[in-house]
């Protein structure tokens, strides 16, 4: 009996890390950066990179981890003068709306660029 309470344990703890690491991936949110005027993008979380884009143009690409609520992302390619250092953010999703704040980042542009209004859900 105990070894099965231990099992439904484990078990609920790696669906809940599964649901947590892909609470971003795959999804699209739509709002505003300054980049470094305010401008409306689109940022797209595929499974591990993050894509910033203005109308159909990539302007930036970025990979990414989360674990709980902290997004870490590290700049592969893109128009920002951020070299490959990594920021860290904490992140919320509330009403489809997710809202992403500055822990740690040597590039202050990047930090500096999210919207503190926060990104909608795209359906």
């Amino acid at each position: 009996m105990k070894q099965l309470v231990l099992a439904v344990l484990f078990i609920s703890a790696l669906a809940w890390q599964v649901k947590e690491s892909s609470s971003l991936s795959n999804t699209k949110w739509s709002g505003s950066m300054n980049v470094p005027d305010p401008m409306g993008v689109v940022l797209d979380f595929k499974t591990d990179t993050l894509t910033v884009l203005i109308g159909e143009e990539i302007v930036e690409s970025m990979s990414y981890t989360v674990s709980g609520d902290t997004l870490k992302i590290k700049k592969l390619f893109g128009s920002s003068p951020c070299g490959d250092e990594e920021g860290k953010y904490k992140y919320t999703i509330k009403n489809d709306l997710l809202t992403i704040a500055e822990v740690e980042d040597a590039c202050s542009l990047r930090a500096a660029a999210f919207s503190p209004a926060g990104y909608k859900k795209e359906k």
